[in-house]
């Protein structure tokens, strides 16, 4: 109201009205009223509170569409409730100037007064020059505060972008294009028992146990070789993790060597892998072997027996396959029950798998029906 205040008395008005484009960029509304002290306008001035001129509205929409100096007489031109009021209160001229900075508008500066009468040019140039002014004022704070709001969300980003790394389930170390750690999240510090600042500055390769070969050409690629310009090379394995205190684990090992513009990094996400290893290997035991007697079944029986066929054909040993079955075995099941035909049948799966040579492969086909394969026969 200070600033409208000096700006209205230096140009001798006697009622000045500040107004700024809403939010939605739809209307105007009155950011700043100054009156003289000796003017009494309430209706006025209600009516200019409460006003919301559109684009091309009255006084201050034209001015706004037209994006230059505008006069107006309200003896001569009233149309709107609040021009009516200003006429009623005595107010006679009208004249508003745009707030701009450049090709941007911001909102319009008017000047009211009870007089009319032609205008001094020095009158002009001052109002126009306080309103580029104003606009330059209020493009400067809106670039701060653009900028200031960018760097909030800048910051925001980084913060999530950081609690996302260190709430992710698999470790995420980034290391440079020295192969150093830059950083190690806290499913990494977990996995590997370092914290991060005592693994931020090691060498990435140092995750790995020492002596596994998978690497070897990960190695060569992740640090090595020179990107050109890909952007984004990646590679995947299963390997031998190290911790801090000597012992392994089995891991899966994603890497991602990155070119951000002139920095090269490269992003390693790790996962334990023990429990799916074992997992899958109790699977495929499970698949081909008898889930009562834990002995080869059937499937497993059949391809062992095809092997041994195409090796006979490469060499000269032979192999004999032996199929039995235990007599009676139904009438052990009908008269002392299913358990103890459990318990039959376990016993003599240790037999045969005692009996037979390392190699040799002994199985349960289904049922009380058992095979042999003896291989390497003379």
């Amino acid at each position: 109201d200070l600033v409208l205040e000096s700006i209205g008395v230096a140009l001798g008005s006697q009622v000045a009205v500040m107004w700024l484009i809403s939010p939605d960029g739809l209307s105007l509304h009155c950011a700043s009223y100054w009156q003289a002290a000796e003017v009494d306008v309430p209706t006025f001035h209600r009516a200019t509170v409460d006003a919301r001129p559109a684009r091309g509205d009255g006084v201050p929409g034209r001015t706004w569409a037209h994006e230059r100096s505008l006069t107006h007489d309200f003896a001569m031109h009233t149309g709107s409730p609040r021009e009516i009021a200003a006429r009623e209160a005595g107010l006679r001229t009208a004249v508003s100037v745009p707030i701009r900075s450049g090709s941007s508008v911001y909102g319009v500066l008017e000047f009211l007064s009870f007089g009319v009468g032609a205008r001094p040019r020095k009158w002009d140039e001052m109002a126009d020059s306080m309103g580029a002014q104003l606009g330059q004022f209020m493009h400067d704070k809106r670039s701060e505060a653009e900028l200031r709001s960018s760097d909030a969300r800048y910051r925001d980003s980084e913060a999530l972008n950081r609690a996302v790394i260190e709430n992710a389930a698999d470790g995420i170390v980034t290391a440079g294009a020295d192969g150093l750690i830059t950083s190690f999240n806290r499913a990494a510090t977990s996995l590997f028992g370092y914290s991060e600042a005592q693994a931020v500055g090691m060498p990435l390769r140092l995750i790995r146990a020492l002596g596994d070969e998978d690497l070897d050409d990960l190695n060569d690629w992740t640090w090595q070789a020179e990107l050109g310009d890909a952007a984004v090379q990646h590679a995947q394995t299963v390997t031998i993790g190290a911790r801090q205190d000597g012992s392994t684990f089995p891991m899966e090992l994603g890497l991602s060597n990155m070119k951000l513009g002139a920095r090269q990094c490269v992003v390693a996400v790790i996962r334990d892998v023990t429990e799916r290893l074992a997992l899958q290997r109790d699977i495929q035991h499970q698949a081909f072997h008898d889930s009562l007697t834990d002995l080869p079944n059937r499937a497993l029986f059949a391809d062992r027996l095809d092997h041994a066929r195409k090796r006979l054909s490469r060499t000269s040993s032979r192999y004999a396959v032996l199929i039995l079955d235990l007599d009676n075995f139904k009438t052990v099941n009908d008269s002392l029950g299913h358990r103890a035909g459990d318990e039959l049948l376990l016993a003599v799966s240790r037999r045969l798998a005692e009996a037979v040579r390392p190699g040799d492969t002994a199985a349960r086909l289904g049922g009380d029906e058992f095979g042999i394969l003896l291989e390497d026969l003379a």
